[in-house]
């Protein structure tokens, strides 16, 4: 009897695991993007090797802020198709895009460069003081999409509207999570504060400060940004939309 339950409680526990990994996606480079990617740096006066970006912390911080840069400056802010998240070539051609696509863009960028990077989802009500786990299933939900690179100190967020880092004056740098909570404090001194694209961070235009939920891993909650092999590149091409949201497991992992 005790073995027929545990096989019970088993097999809803197996089920969500497979289901899981079933939608698990993340944006790779392929060999276009590598192309692409190329011809972007020729243009912006950047180095195709890695070599002296990882020497120390200092190279990388330059690196960084001189990508950020070329990125916001060059991709106006503009809709594009869904499926063209992370199409490095449409970018190239159009140089247009909202927050998610400069993320995606930057992330690939970072990659290619042999940088970690970890996506992340934030929301918003301008309206509300607070904010709860199930306010992420509105449908009138305000949201924003940034990014973390690892540097040699660690984690550090970067803006994808505005060219602000997270990295405070002491040369330190934040994640997204520290920053907020600098920002609860009264105590926010980023050393580079964005002056290219909207020309301020996302969260200076909240009327209540630092009131906004993070979730690592999540691309979007409609499902259209990312194709997971093969269930949902299955369900696409018998022309069906995927019922669940766009996300990377191991990012996800970052939220606990």
């Amino acid at each position: 009897m005790k073995k027929k339950l545990i096989r019970y409680l088993l097999i809803p526990v197996v089920s969500l695991i497979v289901l899981l990994f079933a939608f698990n996606a993340f944006p790779e480079i392929t060999k276009e993007d590598k192309t692409y990617i190329r011809a972007f740096l020729g243009e912006w006066k950047f180095s195709d090797s890695s070599a002296g970006i990882h020497k120390n912390f200092d190279t990388e911080i330059e690196f960084i802020s001189r990508l950020q840069d070329s990125v916001v400056q060059n991709v106006r802010h503009s809709f594009n198709a869904y499926s063209d998240l992370g199409d490095i070539k449409y970018y190239y051609d159009t140089r247009k895009g909202y927050c998610y696509d400069r993320a995606a863009m930057l992330e690939k960028f970072l990659m290619y460069f042999d940088f970690k990077i970890r996506h992340i989802y934030i929301y918003f009500d301008k309206n509300k003081p607070t904010l709860g786990v199930a306010d992420f299933f509105r449908e009138n939900l305000s949201s924003h999409a940034i990014l973390e690179v690892k540097t040699q100190k660690g984690w550090m967020v970067m803006g994808t509207n505005s060219n602000w880092l997270g990295w405070q004056n002491d040369g330190q740098p934040l994640t997204i999570f520290a920053v907020r909570k600098k920002i609860r404090e009264g105590d926010i001194q980023l050393k580079k504060v964005g002056h290219l694209g909207a020309g301020k961070p996302f969260f200076e235009d909240l009327p209540y400060p630092g009131q906004f939920k993070i979730v690592y891993g999540v691309y979007s909650r409609h499902g259209q940004f990312l194709t997971s092999r093969p269930v949902e590149s299955g369900l696409k091409a018998v022309g069906l939309r995927s019922p669940f949201p766009d996300y990377n497991l191991r990012m996800l992992l970052s939220n606990f």
